[in-house]
């Protein structure tokens, strides 16, 4: 009868064990729209580079003799990262890395560098750099200290134009990657 009580306990501190060593990954999801697009511009015999600002919209031609024809500001994607676990899994450091996708047509060439204002969070998470420099790809850390959490961000880009390309409607893609 002893014998066969501490075989009983032994598997049951198995089991235990074995599920106190499950993982519980937390539950990440991404969401961002729209694409990345400044509207119609004229292109002539050079490269052309236009800074869409991540605040307001605003774009503004940094190099080059292109022009643009729209006379409204780009919209700006805001891009939000949600963790949530109730097992606090969430708790911990997340790197976070914005790339090119590929150009959809037109002149467009890559993305030479991301820019990101409005960095939005609650109490406990904080981003790292606080204010992450312009860059392509864009790197930056999400750090949280909380059980679950949302982060968002308004995320731009600088857009080039190679005047040598065929003519067309012109829109970026990018990904977003949280590790």
């Amino acid at each position: 009868m002893v014998g066969t009580l501490r075989k009983i306990i032994l598997g049951l501190g198995l089991a235990f064990v074995l599920g106190a060593g499950a993982s519980h990954a937390e539950n990440l999801s991404i969401s961002a729209i729209p694409a990345l697009d400044i509207g119609k511009v004229v292109a002539d015999s050079s490269v052309s580079r236009f800074h869409v600002d991540a605040a307001t919209g605003v774009v503004t031609r940094v190099s080059g003799t292109a022009i643009r024809l729209t006379a409204t500001n780009a919209t700006v994607p805001t891009v939000t990262i949600t963790c949530a676990q109730s097992s606090g899994n969430c708790k911990k450091t997340y790197t976070v890395t914005v790339t090119n996708g590929t150009t959809t047509s037109g002149r467009s060439t890559t993305i030479p560098t991301f820019n990101v204002s409005n960095l939005s969070t609650q109490a406990g998470v904080t981003f790292s750099p606080a204010a992450p420099s312009p860059a392509a790809p864009l790197v930056f850390s999400i750090v949280s200290t909380n059980n679950s959490f949302t982060a968002s961000f308004k995320l731009a880009f600088d857009a080039t134009f190679n005047s040598s390309a065929v003519t067309g409607s012109t829109a970026w893609t990018y990904s977003v990657v949280v590790n």
